[in-house]
């Protein structure tokens, strides 16, 4: 198997690159002056998403022989929160006065929640849902987001192995107490986010039922007393809610999603009757569980533990290195390495950010920039200065463009590669969904042709504390600037049902990007098929 496996490699290997690119001065890139020297670099991401861990993976198998150092930036979680459940789709979708789906996704700050709680659609029985957001200078919240870290180290560590990527290729880094996080705000409504740090619970919740376990995940834990029996008693709310007869090798439960027996193992009933929907008791079964996982975990891979940004930035510090910088995340951590290494001393930055025309974001700022604006105005200022070199990939240029997969084509092209990644999206995404690969798109547009001729220079400015691009005028080139991946819409005129002419705005028809659909599904195959060494 090892011999055709390795033919298929090569046979892939030559696909991927064909003569005619072969034949180009330079390797495939997006990039303005082609691609850069591949290095050691930087990649920082947050977490929740799956094109999180995708960016992280191909930064890796497009760097392989070098060390790849990975930032994982927080977002700030509240294990508090009950989530929306089937209520979303009832004050969403409902007839007759509907609540705005912008009030039930975005953040509830003290200020918005008079404006929501006083909102004519949101009725009485609803008002509960609209606590406020707390974000990391809140101790509770700070303590929960410390552990979803841990947890996610884990994850990511489990999801790298299983695309065959050694432990030694890689090291990880995160704030060390969170206090220069503390400009992250959360992006969305407690209530709203998935579970992603319970997504792969499932073996924990069947760990002790394993052929060949020698001691019981609450003794591997060190839980006593209570905490062991309530521990148990979520396993086994988790393992009933499966509906699938148990089996010693745990097969059969393989088909269960961790993120439905995490909901059937922890609390779903508020503190107060009368007051908003949150549980300290549901905040002390996920700790527990959150606890138990990353122990088990621990026992497996032992070393590789976190480091500090600040020993990330000596290891640069005075090297003749110019590291990559790729950003999937909040612009937070990767402003404090540029500042502290100087602009110079940093190669391109690509960054999965902003948006060119505002059609595709349901909030006024793209997400990356929406949960840091103070981090994200002072980079993009030191790139429009000239003292770095920055590159967004914008909204526009991922969703409802060629590259947007229906959930039809994923399941074809992209979950028979990668079994881990087809589980993630099937709790992160809603079953039918579009897919969009936001940050491994940008991943990809550094070694890849899929945005080739579309980098232009941009300026912006902030108005009404919404970020504005706007398109310049001078095509871009290598060095210092802030730029940007342009897609211009295509515009029809259309007839509503009342006869009325509107227009309609598609970012779908770039002739370039629909020709490149080919590769892009071959370069999807690569960064997820394991390779042969």
């Amino acid at each position: 198997m090892g011999g055709v496996s390795r033919l298929l490699d090569m046979r892939f290997s030559q696909q991927r690159q064909s003569p005619a690119k072969q034949a180009q001065q330079g390797r495939p890139s997006s990039l303005a002056g082609g691609r850069p020297q591949l290095g050691p670099c930087i990649v920082c991401v947050d977490i929740p998403d799956p094109d999180n861990f995708l960016m992280v993976l191909r930064v890796l198998r497009d760097h392989h022989g070098h060390h790849v150092d990975i930032v994982l930036s927080p977002r700030p979680v509240s294990f508090a929160a009950i989530p929306y459940g089937a209520a979303f789709l009832e004050m969403s979708r409902r007839k007759e006065n509907p609540v705005p789906v912008p009030i039930l996704l975005g953040r509830v700050t003290p200020e918005k929640q008079s404006e929501i709680l006083a909102h004519p659609n949101v009725k009485v029985s609803e008002k509960a849902w609209f606590y406020v957001d707390e974000d990391l200078t809140n101790a509770e919240v700070e303590e929960d987001t410390k552990i979803y870290l841990e947890v996610s180290r884990f994850r990511l560590i489990t999801f790298l192995d299983e695309h065959g990527i050694s432990r030694g290729q890689y090291s990880l880094y995160t704030e060390a107490n969170l206090e220069s996080a503390k400009t992250i705000v959360p992006g969305m409504h407690h209530s709203f986010h998935k579970p992603d740090f319970a997504f792969d619970f499932k073996d924990m919740f069947f760990y002790d039922s394993e052929k060949g376990a020698e001691e019981k995940a609450a003794e591997i834990a060190g839980l006593t007393g209570s905490d062991t029996q309530r521990f148990e008693a979520m396993c086994k709310a988790a393992i009933n809610a499966s509906d699938i007869p148990q089996t010693p090798d745990g097969t059969e439960a393989a088909a269960i999603r961790s993120s439905t027996l995490f909901e059937a193992a922890v609390t779903k009933e508020k503190d107060d009757p009368n007051d908003f929907m949150l549980s300290q008791k549901r905040r002390e079964d996920t700790r527990l569980l959150c606890k138990v996982y990353t122990q088990l975990k621990a026992k497996k891979c032992p070393k590789l533990t976190y480091g500090s940004i600040e020993t990330l930035i000596e290891k640069y510090r005075g090297r003749n290195i110019k590291p990559l910088l790729y950003l999937g995340g909040p612009f937070t951590e990767a402003l404090k390495i540029v500042k502290a290494l100087e602009g110079p001393r940093i190669g391109p930055i690509i960054a999965m950010a902003g948006a060119t025309h505002g059609n595709s974001n349901i909030f006024a700022n793209q997400f990356n920039i929406l949960i840091d604006t103070v981090s994200a105005e002072e980079i993009l200022w030191m790139a429009q200065a000239k003292q770095i070199d920055l590159t967004l990939l914008p909204t526009e240029c991922v969703k409802g463009t060629a590259y947007t997969l229906s959930w039809a084509d994923f399941e074809r092209k992209v979950a028979p590669w990668s079994p881990h990644t087809s589980n993630l999206y099937h709790q992160w995404a809603p079953p039918n969904s579009p897919v969009n690969l936001f940050d491994l798109l940008a991943a990809m547009s550094v070694t890849t042709e899929l945005y080739k001729g579309m980098q232009c220079y941009v300026t912006y400015e902030v108005s009404k504390s919404q970020f504005v691009f706007k398109k310049g005028a001078v095509a871009a080139s290598s060095g210092p600037g802030l730029k940007m991946f342009w897609n211009e819409p295509s515009i029809t005129e259309v007839r509503d049902r009342e006869g009325k002419v509107k227009e309609e705005v598609s970012f779908a028809e770039d002739a370039h990007m629909k020709s490149m659909m080919g590769d892009y599904f071959r370069e999807i195959e690569w960064t997820l098929r394991k390779q042969c060494s």
